[in-house]
């Protein structure tokens, strides 16, 4: 399944949180590898948006860093809406991929 690559990347804005969220609690990659159970260079791919992390690990994530989950999914929101256009078509691309869909399915309102 490809997924289009796009400046407002889901994968991306998802990585780029946890990546901010990890550094403001002083921890090396490495080290939230560690408490996660997975290497160090999954973390960084999944924080350069280059692996789509699952929702359990994300929420893994910021649970063993101590965040507000709330807070992870109102950031999404908030990008996905600064970059509606671009999420839209990632969306489109990455569903459409096992799923009969067409863009007049996605309306963000």
């Amino acid at each position: 399944m490809e997924i289009i690559k796009t400046e407002g990347s889901v994968n991306q804005l998802v990585g780029q949180y946890l990546r901010k969220k990890r550094l403001a609690r002083g921890l090396t990659g490495a080290e939230m590898g560690k408490l996660l159970y997975i290497s160090q260079q999954q973390i960084s791919r999944y924080e350069r948006g280059e692996n789509t992390i699952s929702l359990s690990v994300a929420l893994f994530f910021l649970k063993t860093l101590d965040y507000p989950i709330e807070d992870f999914f109102n950031y999404l929101l908030s990008e996905i809406e600064k970059n509606k256009a671009d999420t839209e078509l990632e969306l489109y691309h990455h569903l459409n991929a096992s799923m009969e869909l067409t863009p007049t399915h996605f309306a963000f309102k």
